[in-house]
């Protein structure tokens, strides 16, 4: 968060100055700091929360529907593997994207999908845009295949785990029983 001192000598003023200017609602200092020095995503919160507020109820419909199939791809796509919180953040984001936007204002020539495959790669690119959902899935993938590479070791009989960690091809017949395991999950 700035402070007063540190906005006063960014612009070259005075304490007293700076003060009197972050008194006043919507000060033009404050508006052109980073978000990152506003707190963050609370900004970007607050400007949903006013762009739903503004909409009508025709518009709310729309975007009653919009963020229901997002839900639905998000669930298909990712299943389990998407936190529910990182999930909600995406639907409550969408209303950020031009192209709902322009779709809820009636005023879009590229239209939102209509199908489930349009769905599915309307959720696969939000989810690729955003840092937290990317952070989200590496950590759960990272979990599934410690799960598989546990399940694995436990079905080899001991005498032949034994050996084949002596002939230094455990790990990568471990490896490989991972990855048929989760293409096999990925083609359910």
């Amino acid at each position: 968060m700035l402070t007063t001192t540190q906005i006063a000598a960014a612009l070259g003023m005075t304490y007293g100055r700076a003060n009197r200017l972050l008194s006043r609602p919507y000060t033009l200092p404050y508006i052109f700091a980073p978000t990152t020095e506003k707190g963050g995503g609370k900004l970007r919160l607050y400007h949903i929360e006013q762009l739903e507020a503004g909409l009508t109820s025709k518009q709310s419909e729309k975007l009653t529907a919009v963020r229901r199939n997002v839900e639905i791809a998000l669930a298909r796509q990712y299943g389990n593997r998407l936190a529910s919180i990182i999930s909600e953040k995406l639907i409550k984001d969408t209303i950020l994207r031009p192209d709902v936007l322009g779709h809820l204002e009636g005023a879009t020539v590229a239209e939102l999908p209509r199908d489930a495959a349009g769905w599915d790669r309307f959720a696969r690119d939000m989810v690729e845009a955003d840092e937290l959902a990317q952070r989200n899935l590496a950590f759960s993938d990272a979990e599934l295949r410690q799960r598989l590479r546990g399940e694995a070791l436990a079905s080899i009989n001991p005498k032949r785990r034994i050996s084949l960690a002596r002939e230094g091809k455990l790990d990568e017949l471990l490896d490989t029983q991972v990855e048929q395991a989760l293409d096999a999950q990925a083609r359910r």
